[in-house]
């Protein structure tokens, strides 16, 4: 299941970046990611160190998903991919093989390192192109991470039908990575096995929410006994396959708690 109905985008874009600064790991993680990158690198570069955008199209010529957004050339031969008028490409590293073949099922997995200075901060970050699947980068990856960002995907058509809200048979999951007071963005595809999400999608496609500013004020807040953890709804990101939201995610039932 996922968002059928229309939401009225009826406020702007906002949700409280600095509040992130707290996290030790300033990393932000995107699975799935094409070429979606203006939104997440424009809004938390100011507080983000390290951006990892992984897709199993990334420097794989001719392949079907990243051919016609220009993320199928060769590693070694395709920087800077970020252009941005409040980013200065500095450099880029390379590990792994610069291509990979199309049809391949294992692929040989690929990590490009750009660094750009973010002009208006000051702040030099990195973003990381990985050329894989995103439970494997996710695994081999990532110790810890301030913003899990994921949107636009799908069972199906190019979609990768991860399933990532929920238990994965032992092996680490976002709740175990995610630092306390992190952040989920979703625009709430692939999201439905996730019961907080689930409410969401249900009250947009049954016309109880009409309008974003519903979820934001009041905040939505929801406590999963499941894995013990409290959802709060603090931002908006824009529309995608639907709004793309942002939640806190917080150790234990956090509800009664004052947030100000």
């Amino acid at each position: 299941m996922f968002v059928q109905k229309t939401i009225t985008a009826d406020v702007s874009i906002t949700a409280p970046f600095e509040n992130l600064a707290q996290c030790a790991y300033k990393v932000l993680f995107y699975p799935c990611s094409g070429f979606d990158l203006e939104v997440p690198v424009t809004l938390f570069a100011p507080v983000i160190d390290v951006f990892w955008f992984v897709d199993r199209g990334y420097f794989r010529p001719d392949h079907w998903d990243t051919s016609f957004i220009n993320m199928d050339r060769p590693a070694d031969s395709i920087s800077p991919i970020f252009k941005h008028a409040d980013f200065e490409y500095i450099r880029c590293t390379l590990i792994g093989p610069a291509v990979d073949d199309r049809y391949s099922v294992h692929l040989k997995p690929c990590v490009l390192t750009e660094y750009y200075l973010h002009k208006p901060t000051g702040r030099t970050i990195q973003l990381k192109f990985r050329r894989g699947y995103g439970f494997s980068a996710f695994d081999k990856e990532i110790l810890k991470l301030a913003v899990f960002f994921h949107r636009g995907d799908s069972e199906g058509e190019g979609g990768s039908n991860n399933r990532w809200y929920t238990s994965r048979k032992g092996r680490a999951t976002i709740w175990d990575k995610l630092e306390v007071g992190g952040w989920i963005v979703t625009d709430l595809s692939l999201a439905y096995d996730q019961e907080a999400f689930r409410i969401i999608i249900d009250d947009i496609n049954d016309g109880k929410i009409k309008n974003v500013s519903e979820l934001l004020n009041p905040a939505f807040e929801f406590y999963s006994r499941r894995y013990n953890i409290t959802f709060t709804c603090i931002g908006f990101l824009g529309m995608h396959y639907g709004p793309t939201l942002v939640f806190r995610i917080d150790r234990g039932d956090s509800r009664s708690l004052d947030k100000s």
